[in-house]
């Protein structure tokens, strides 16, 4: 099934809306901004999330903004508060998911479409898209094994972040 059959009408829309948001983004001042990553969610991910009624998902159009240093993520925030009408933030860094996940998600409403702009440093979205890709795979053996590692990864990485934090805020003094 293609993005037209599913959303119907609904997807021009979702395609302005995600652009008009890309372009915000491009044009923005931030500097601390590393790269981004936009999406609409595809059919077969709708349907096997909640069938084909998306109409209450907060996450059908996605962008993540990528940057270096956790005190940028709490820049772009402030910045995207400034700039779009904020639904919901859920702030994934200060109280992290059981798996290690770390992010913060800003759910924005934009011209009646609410977007899912997830903010993160280069170190955390490295451990999100590995753990994404595994999280998917079937049949995974010694699968507790594999999470607990995870688990333990992600909690280096964000000792990483700290660090790299520290060192840049030494040198900025």
């Amino acid at each position: 099934m293609t993005y037209e059959e599913f959303y119907g009408m609904d997807y021009e829309r979702f395609k302005e809306v995600l652009d008009f948001v890309l372009s915000s983004i491009e044009t923005s001042s931030l500097e601390c901004i590393q790269y981004t990553t936009s999406r609409i969610k595809s059919p077969d991910s709708v349907i096997h999330k909640v069938g084909k009624n998306y109409s209450f998902l907060h996450d059908v159009i996605g962008v993540r903004i990528i940057c270096s240093f956790v005190d940028e993520i709490y820049e772009i925030k402030d910045w995207l508060t400034s700039l779009f009408h904020v639904v919901e933030i859920k702030d994934y860094l200060k109280q992290p998911k059981p798996s290690g996940y770390r992010s913060l998600h800003v759910i924005c409403e934009v011209d009646g479409c609410l977007v899912e702009i997830q903010v993160r440093t280069i170190a955390l979205d490295f451990w999100a898209n590995l753990e994404h890709q595994i999280h998917y795979k079937k049949n995974i053996l010694e699968e507790a094994l594999i999470r607990s590692e995870l688990k333990r990864c992600a909690d280096e990485i964000a000792s990483l972040d700290l660090s790299f934090q520290t060192i840049k805020d030494r040198i900025e003094g």
